[in-house]
């Protein structure tokens, strides 16, 4: 447990100093007043795009790590040469927050040190980490296993973390790092809110308030896990977090809100590629960030269209280009399961295999628990999947609703003004969000952290309402707030740690290798073949549970040459 907890302090520190360099080339000296966690997210971000680039020509070994930390060293040197004056007034100050966020750190670290029991991470997702470290990218790799070819770089940031002790326990750190550090982030903010009130903005009451929502994710079975789901959730919490800070920030001139809008940009294009059901609440937050900075800077027209086009442009193509190179090697399609923009490379999954995994998808999203024709048929799937979704999705929609219908009627529109005004476009984030969520595969899962930030943002608007943004005006009321909002999201699940002692002291689990069979291909080549039941979990490379007859090597003899299904084309 210590040595997660270990893990993460220094994997922290370390994207942080990441994110201090990024920071400078995207033009911001400092991000915000929560600099170290601002940083982290920047550093994490530009780090997953550095290893898509990687991973095209190199296996992410601890080559890749040892950049990375190299990286990480000189952020941190830079960070301390210009803060060391206030240091030593800053950790004292600091001193009794930083034992709380460690407190919380270990009850994390103890629900990570469990099992690995989740599904999916033996199906697909250990497989898709042992791929990316043992080789760069595989052309075809979806014809070994369509599931492989789910383009989820998240992945990478899951491989490079797999080393030393935790080599096939990179689960333990994965998830749990990011929402270690999204509690430090929400701790931050209420001791602002507790402490500098005066200084306390809105963006501090978001994140107070997310504090029982964030927390009650280490009790979900993906926590410990390689799912990318947990993930979505927190990278969308600090989405949404920047976007308050940025719609709310006291800046004088256009050049201060130009950091924050790349910073938007970049988080939102690494959300998407890590898993693409990210992709409505990415566009929205990007796109409310552009219009609105737009919106304030119209009148230097040719400047603010210099900067969209020269700055924001290329970050997110250095994201989404090496992403879309990605999925075409993968499958043959820039986004499999989806076969729009099929290429003709050899290599392509069959068209019918991708749309089995997009039925497959979906009909685990929808999960009507009546017969799977009927799922893609017609509608007769909402109302069992109605009844199917847990307290934790019904409950923050049913207030959040109630809360808007009570602003609708009695809104004060005399308080809109100004920059007021802009707190009406913080619930169109999390509906976008939902609306995408559902037509494309709507598994509570899914959706991230959407319905909390759709009832959180709802909240928000009804204290700009109340407040009318003067924050410092009143503290009693924001705090009790946050308080009776905590209380009423605790009871929401209950937290278990592991059963057995041997979890907690040994951050290793026992490798699963379930009964297989070695098949030979036609050229010669060996694939171990997996039950689909059991999935290949730690079964040797090369590994499959949906073995197809007509497999066969790009390069006979040469698995890191690619695969492909023979006739197929």
């Amino acid at each position: 447990m210590a040595l997660i907890v270990g893990v993460w302090v220094i994997a922290f520190l370390c994207w942080s100093g990441v994110g201090a360099l990024v920071g400078r080339l995207l033009g911001a000296r400092t991000w915000n007043s929560a600099g170290p966690f601002t940083n982290f997210w920047i550093g994490w971000a530009a780090t997953i795009g550095l290893l898509q680039l990687w991973n095209l020509w190199l296996p992410v070994s601890a080559w890749a790590l040892a950049v990375v930390l190299a990286f990480g060293l000189a952020g941190i040197a830079l960070l301390v040469r210009e803060h060391i004056p206030s240091l030593r007034q800053r950790v004292s100050v600091h001193l009794g927050l930083a034992l709380v966020w460690l407190l919380l750190a270990g009850i994390s670290a103890l629900q990570a040190s469990g099992p690995l029991t989740e599904g999916d991470s033996g199906d697909y997702h250990l497989g898709s980490v042992a791929w990316a470290k043992a080789y760069p990218l595989v052309k075809g790799l979806g014809n070994l296993f369509p599931r492989l070819a789910f383009n989820q770089s998240i992945f990478l940031y899951a491989a490079l973390l797999d080393v030393g002790p935790f080599v096939q326990n990179s689960y333990q750190l994965t998830n749990g790092l990011l929402e270690f550090v999204l509690v430090g982030q929400c701790l931050w903010a209420l001791w602002h809110l507790l402490r500098d009130w005066g200084q306390a903005r809105l963006g501090d009451l978001f994140f107070s308030l997310m504090i029982g929502p964030v927390l009650i994710q280490i009790t979900d079975e993906r926590f410990r896990s390689l799912s990318p789901d947990p993930a979505m959730f927190f990278l969308g919490v600090a989405l949404f977090g920047a976007v308050v800070d940025f719609l709310f920030a006291q800046r004088d001139s256009g050049e201060a809100s130009e950091p924050a809008v790349l910073r938007i940009l970049l988080m939102a294009a690494i959300g998407v590629v890590c898993k693409l059901s990210f992709i409505g609440f990415a566009v929205a937050a990007s796109l409310i960030a552009v219009g609105v900075y737009w919106k304030e800077n119209r009148a230097g027209a040719k400047r603010t269209a210099t900067f969209l086009i020269a700055r924001c442009t290329p970050v997110v193509a250095l994201i989404m280009v090496p992403w879309v190179v990605r999925g075409a090697l993968l499958s043959g399609y820039p986004a499999f399961p989806s076969t729009i923009g099929a290429l003709p490379v050899e290599w392509r999954v069959p068209a019918v295999l991708a749309r089995e995994e997009f039925d497959w998808i979906q009909l685990r999203a929808r999960n009507p628990n009546i017969p799977a024709e009927q799922v893609t048929a017609n509608r007769n799937w909402i109302g069992p999947w109605i009844k199917s979704l847990p307290n934790s999705v019904v409950k923050p929609l049913e207030i959040a609703a109630c809360l808007a219908l009570f602003l609708a009627l009695a809104l004060r529109r005399a308080h809109w003004r100004g920059r007021s005004g802009y707190v009406m476009l913080l619930p169109i984030i999390p509906i976008v969000s939902l609306l995408a969520w559902f037509f494309m595969a709507p598994a509570p899962r899914f959706a991230g952290a959407s319905f909390w930030i759709l009832l959180v943002a709802v909240m928000l608007v009804a204290a700009v309402d109340l407040f009318d943004l003067a924050i410092p005006d009143h503290k009693l009321a924001a705090i009790g707030l946050c308080l009776v909002f905590f209380i009423w999201v605790s009871p929401f699940t209950s937290y278990q740690p592991p059963a057995r002692l041997r979890d907690i002291l040994v951050p290793t689990r026992t490798v699963r290798v379930p009964s297989y069979q070695t098949i030979e291909l036609a050229s010669g080549d060996k694939v171990n073949v997996a039950s689909a039941a059991d999935g290949c979990w730690d079964i040797p490379l090369p590994c499959t549970s949906e073995f197809h007859p007509s497999l066969e090597l790009l390069t006979p003899g040469r698995v890191a040459g690619g695969f492909r299904l023979a006739g197929s084309q």
